[in-house]
């Protein structure tokens, strides 16, 4: 993360640089709860879901904030539906926060999308070549990584009624949240955390050890 960061300083051009250390991590954290069997058929699509996701978010913090705040929850609710009907529910947590970290990213002026989306893409192409050249040690040391939660049915591609209770449950969360920080005026930086602490809820097999890194990392892209 210190290279796009050092390349960003030395260019100039810091602002972009931060996004493409952001994309590069949330696509790593997804490590945490991907096989390795699995990896490139998650990581591959979660660099571009990230940035879309990513995108969509800073495009929505653009809007009216009645319109942000009920549109943020369906969001959520699509991106969690979604994570289980394609058998990728890796995705679901760090999608999510991408989300809503572009969200808050408005500083009252608007936002170059394709700029901001090409910053994380490049990120996430990043993070993927990080994957690539550590594959080989990963072989030779099995114990490299933490083993990870069988996720069982999640993998079928089913989306059942636990999974729309759940995304309902979240979606509806998120509003209520986000309505309140708005009533009390509160900073996007609000908007990420709260969500980003929402979202955590959906993953009911993540340990706290887990949740704490995603939460973390997320906080500190952001």
């Amino acid at each position: 993360m210190v290279l796009p960061l050092g390349f960003g300083v030395l260019l100039g051009q810091l602002g972009p640089s931060v996004l493409v250390s952001i994309g590069a991590l949330n696509v790593l954290l997804i490590l945490l709860t991907t096989e390795p069997d699995r990896w490139w058929k998650v990581l591959g699509v979660a660099a571009i879901v990230n940035a879309a996701a990513f995108t969509a978010g800073a495009a929505l913090g653009m809007v009216s904030i009645l319109m942000a705040v009920p549109l943020a929850g369906l969001a959520i609710l699509t991106i969690e539906v979604l994570s289980y009907r394609t058998a990728r529910p890796e995705l679901m947590i760090v999608v999510s926060a991408c989300f809503v970290i572009g969200l808050g990213l408005r500083t009252g002026r608007s936002v170059f999308l394709p700029g901001v989306f090409g910053s994380f893409l490049l990120g996430g192409a990043w993070a993927l070549i990080l994957v690539a050249l550590s594959a080989r040690w990963h072989r030779d040391r099995p114990d490299a990584f933490p083993p990870t939660e069988p996720l069982g049915e999640a993998l079928l591609g089913r989306v059942g009624r636990a999974h729309w209770i759940s995304a309902f449950a979240t979606g509806v969360a998120i509003s209520i949240g986000l309505a309140v920080g708005v009533v009390l005026r509160l900073p996007r930086d609000y908007w990420v955390l709260l969500t980003t602490i929402v979202v955590m809820r959906s993953s009911l097999t993540a340990t706290l050890e887990r949740m704490g890194s995603r939460v973390v990392g997320t906080i500190l892209g952001a």
